[in-house]
């Protein structure tokens, strides 16, 4: 009699990311778990996705967010394969990386290069390191704003944080990324905004 030969079954592909990334697992009829704290994102309804796992915050308890999928994962029968596709999670992930290894299957470059590409005052001075063509930018830290402007003399520009975050959200809006700045009376009137806050901006030529 012929033995007959088991399916495998992949390993779940664990994904902090959005429908897009779901979607494209999906047709390749790969399990996808999705982990995220938003209940009612699009891609927990999506039909390729299997399982939600709930964490915590990626923004704002990454350590937390990290431990959720890690007790998710001991629970499989085979390491799951884990996706990231926001600067946050990309972070998060990268800082836990040795907690990860041993429960999930993932692809990192090093840690450093990854901060240099996730904050925008590093990759400013990456680039330059390496005589990348990048814009005019010029970094501003928090209380030397008045400094900055005096330097400054390229018009229109913009202003963007070095990292996004609560307070970029609160000065600018959820889903705006950079700031569309005309004049010199513009910039100068965003100047007391970005004294006021804790967070790291830019201003780069267009």
């Amino acid at each position: 009699m012929k033995r007959r030969s088991r399916v495998r079954t992949p390993p779940y592909a664990c994904v902090v990311g959005d429908i897009s990334l779901v979607r494209a697992l999906g047709i390749r009829k790969l399990p996808v778990a999705v982990a995220t704290s938003e209940g009612e994102e699009k891609s927990v309804r999506s039909r390729y996705c299997l399982i939600v796992v709930r964490t915590p915050s990626w923004l704002h308890e990454p350590d937390a967010a990290v431990t959720a999928i890690i007790d998710w994962a001991r629970q499989q029968a085979s390491r799951p394969v884990l996706f990231y596709q926001g600067d946050h999670d990309l972070v998060a992930i990268s800082r836990a990386r040795e907690r990860l290894a041993p429960h999930f299957r993932f692809v990192l470059p090093r840690r450093e290069l990854v901060e240099d590409l996730t904050d925008k005052v590093r990759f400013v001075e990456l680039a330059r390191k390496h005589d990348l063509l990048v814009p005019d930018t010029l970094a501003v830290r928090p209380g030397r704003a008045s400094e900055a402007l005096q330097q400054w003399d390229r018009f229109p520009c913009v202003c963007k944080p070095a990292m996004r975050s609560d307070e970029w959200y609160q000065f600018i809006g959820k889903y705006q990324k950079a700031l569309h700045v005309e004049t010199r009376r513009e910039l100068e009137s965003l100047l007391c905004r970005i004294e006021s806050s804790t967070a790291r901006f830019l201003i780069s030529s267009m």
